[in-house]
């Protein structure tokens, strides 16, 4: 389990307009890469749509806040 501090993290990252779908993008035999829905973890979105996908782990703040002061 994580510990409480990254728990708040990833809560106000829920407020802010991050959230997780309920898909993994994985190469089928051909090599085209295609979401599979999976019960667990799934793709990271950012806030805004238009914004590619973060990936699957949630991000930290503190590389946030770097990125956007950069």
């Amino acid at each position: 389990m994580s510990s409480l501090p990254r728990r708040m993290e990833i809560r106000g990252l829920k407020a802010r307009g991050f959230g997780r779908t309920p898909y993994r993008i994985i190469k089928d035999a051909l090599g085209i890469e295609r979401p599979v829905r999976v019960a667990r973890g799934g793709l990271i979105l950012g806030p805004e749509p238009d914004i590619e996908t973060i990936g699957y782990r949630w991000p930290r703040i503190v590389d946030l806040r770097k990125a956007a002061a950069a």
